[in-house]
């Protein structure tokens, strides 16, 4: 989420008298909490209302899945005419590697589900440069 979109989404929500608002994207949460709603007052004045703006970390650790080659990546294979899934086991390919004509996978070291995409597809990459997020299952 953007500064702007948080900015219009705290206005909005400051309008509708909410209190509370927790937002989750994946690995990451956004909470909003307002201090008072204008509204829920007994005795409202027209004061500003205070909000507090908290972004919380990720609840789970990862780690990176690196690449162990140069070349092109890529999330799916080439080939494949299924979508990959996010659940992965040790040994699994999570993307792979396009030098020259030579396709390498990259292997998941463990189990877990995959998170963040940390490059583009078709994007260059160099040994160990990190390709994705791996979160305990």
């Amino acid at each position: 989420m953007k500064t702007e979109e948080i900015a219009s989404l705290v206005t909005r929500l400051e309008r509708a008298e909410v209190s509370e608002l927790s937002y989750s994207d994946g690995t990451r949460t956004l909470t909003l909490r307002f201090a008072e709603v204008a509204g829920q007052a007994a005795h409202a004045v027209e004061e500003p209302v205070k909000t507090n703006v908290f972004i919380e970390p990720p609840l789970t650790k990862h780690k990176d899945i690196l690449s162990g080659a140069t070349g092109a990546f890529s999330r799916a294979h080439p080939l494949a005419a299924d979508a990959f899934s996010d659940a992965v086991r040790q040994g699994d390919h999570v993307g792979y590697l396009t030098i020259d004509s030579v396709l390498s996978a990259i292997i998941a070291p463990a189990d877990g589900r995959t998170g963040n995409q940390l490059v583009d597809d078709g994007k260059t990459l160099g040994y160990g440069d990190a390709v994705l997020e791996l979160h305990d299952a």
